[in-house]
């Protein structure tokens, strides 16, 4: 009988352990997957998700002089905004149109520049923001712009892409017209080499 109880001791024993090494190895597999979720999100984010804008403003300026679609010019300095190329003016309708929007959406209105360099025309290549009011955060121009279909995106990320396949989908802008409109970069291609 004394073995007897011993083993039922001994057997209850073990499972208890066995119950306790389990719960330790769940929780270490959860746990472990756990973290190669998150690893595997966050790198998702990365190459997937929206891009990390920064936004440190350089000038605050009133009602920059619209060029054209993605240049503005306040004095005798011009500024390209950054992965965007809207027509260019002599490209049919396609170029006033989204020089007009660009207008449209700084709205006489003071905006941010981020400036981050210069191109091989000497413009400083910027992030142009909105100013909302009472120094609300206002809209990313450059976005914009590629949102509602005023321009090509030309940052390599698919957040861009993302939304001007959008805009072109919904027919935004530029893109309502029935005629082709060709790339920025291949108009003026063609139109140096006439």
């Amino acid at each position: 009988m004394g073995t007897v109880i011993g083993a039922l001791i001994s057997l209850l024993f073990l499972r208890f352990a066995l119950q306790a090494v389990g719960l330790m190895l769940g929780t270490i597999v959860r746990l472990t997957l756990r973290g190669i979720a998150l690893t595997v999100r966050s790198i998702w984010r990365l190459i997937f998700g929206p891009p990390v804008i920064r936004r440190r403003a350089t000038a605050c300026v009133r009602n920059p002089y619209v060029i054209d679609g993605d240049t503005i010019a306040v004095g005798r300095q011009r500024y390209r905004l950054l992965g965007i190329d809207a027509p260019e003016m002599s490209q049919g309708e396609a170029g006033p149109a989204a020089r007009a929007h660009l207008i449209k959406l700084i709205g006489g209105g003071e905006v941010e520049i981020s400036a981050s360099g210069r191109d091989c025309y000497d413009r400083i290549l910027c992030d142009l923001w909105s100013r909302g009011a009472n120094g609300a955060e206002g809209r990313h121009l450059n976005l914009a712009m590629v949102e509602d279909g005023y321009a090509f995106a030309t940052r390599d990320r698919d957040f861009w892409k993302r939304h001007e396949r959008r805009a072109r989908r919904r027919k935004a802008g530029i893109w309502a017209s029935r005629r082709r409109i060709a790339r920025p970069d291949q108009h003026r291609l063609r139109a140096s080499v006439a």
